[in-house]
């Protein structure tokens, strides 16, 4: 669908990251969010 529209732009969740890879210029999500035993500069990042 968005290569047939390449002007539409999008705003996804976290569950969509690999749409905003594969459409990078067209679809924005927000990084994923790390684990909760994650180094501490990684969940202050």
């Amino acid at each position: 669908m968005l290569r047939l529209h390449p002007k539409v732009k999008a705003e996804a969740d976290e569950g969509y990251l690999g749409l905003a890879n594969e459409f990078p210029d067209q679809v924005s999500a927000p990084p994923k969010k790390p684990k909760d035993d994650a180094p501490l500069g990684e969940r202050h990042a």
